[in-house]
């Protein structure tokens, strides 16, 4: 886990849960919580490097431990960069590696937990 980044995640988790009243979504080992974020993506190959140009994704569920993204193309690497910038917190990159991927039509979830760089 990216201890790193759980300052930035955490923030992000309160600020969308005040915008939305919500509560957790499930139990987990860390409680996922529903969001709409649009984020900036890029696949990253096995030594972390970028691999591709940088797509737009929205997140549509977020824990301390990882996330759920939705695009609109195929991601094929292990591993993709997420850049959070909204201006309610600190801009964040983060690094998730893929452990499920699912085709919804022109649509492609991805999700996995956070990876510590």
């Amino acid at each position: 886990m990216n201890t790193s980044v759980l300052p930035v995640i955490s923030q992000i988790i309160r600020s969308q849960l005040v915008d939305r009243n919500m509560g957790m979504a499930d139990r987990r080992a860390f409680p996922r919580y529903a969001v709409t974020l649009t984020v900036r993506c890029r696949e990253l190959d096995a030594g972390l490097e970028p691999a591709g140009e940088e797509f737009d994704a929205v997140a549509h569920d977020i824990s301390e431990g990882g996330v759920s993204l939705i695009t609109g193309r195929p991601v094929t690497s292990n591993f993709v960069s997420i850049a959070f910038q909204d201006a309610g917190w600190q801009d964040a990159e983060v690094v998730v590696r893929i452990v499920r991927t699912r085709e919804f039509g022109s649509l492609t979830l991805i999700a996995g937990p956070f990876v510590q760089i």
